[in-house]
């Protein structure tokens, strides 16, 4: 097995200067959701940077995931779900029953003008 840290950017947030004063912002507009699973999910997007590669891709399974985070599978998804509909990752399109990956679209700090056009892979 190997360690979480294997292939991921330590400095992956830093490097794609993420705003996460606008994470937050944009999860808590999400009202359809509770208090509890918003703050969740914000706690989730910003460790799931820890699996993200240089350019915001994970690899990494729901199960590793979960595993990494001790949730349960079933929350990591539901957790996955609300940042995907803040529009802070997009989820690649299933194909038959493999794995999907995803990309971490992260606010851009105040004052930047680099945009985030990271192809999934």
């Amino acid at each position: 097995m190997t360690d979480r840290w294997d292939g991921a950017s330590p400095d992956a947030s830093q490097r794609l200067q993420v705003n996460f004063q606008e994470a937050r912002r944009r999860i808590e507009t999400l009202e359809e959701f509770s208090s509890t699973v918003r703050a969740r999910a914000l706690a989730a997007y910003v460790g799931v940077f820890d699996f993200a590669d240089v350019n915001g891709c994970v690899e990494a399974s729901s199960d590793e995931i979960s595993s990494s985070f001790r949730i349960s599978r079933v929350s990591w998804l539901q957790y996955r779900g609300v940042l995907e509909k803040a529009g802070l990752l997009e989820v690649q399109p299933r194909h038959g029953g493999v794995r999907r990956g995803f990309r971490l679209v992260p606010p851009v700090a105040q004052g930047s003008t680099e945009p985030h056009n990271f192809p999934l892979r």
